[in-house]
């Protein structure tokens, strides 16, 4: 389990670098729905910005 919590924490740095949320402190991926979130809340990651199956040609 810790390897995956270090995962999600070095793909958040990953996401936030260059960003406004660079200097931000936390993240959270919740467990309801697919997103990874800076710890002011806004989406780093989240559904919406990942390609559709029809965009994409891949079923998910």
């Amino acid at each position: 389990m810790m390897h995956i919590a270090y995962e999600i924490d070095r793909l958040a740095a990953q996401a936030k670098r260059g960003t406004e949320h660079e200097d931000h402190d936390g993240s959270t991926f919740p467990h309801d729905h697919f997103g990874l979130y800076c710890g002011c809340g806004a989406a780093l990651v989240d559904a919406s910005m990942l390609p559709s199956e029809e965009e994409d040609g891949e079923s998910r």
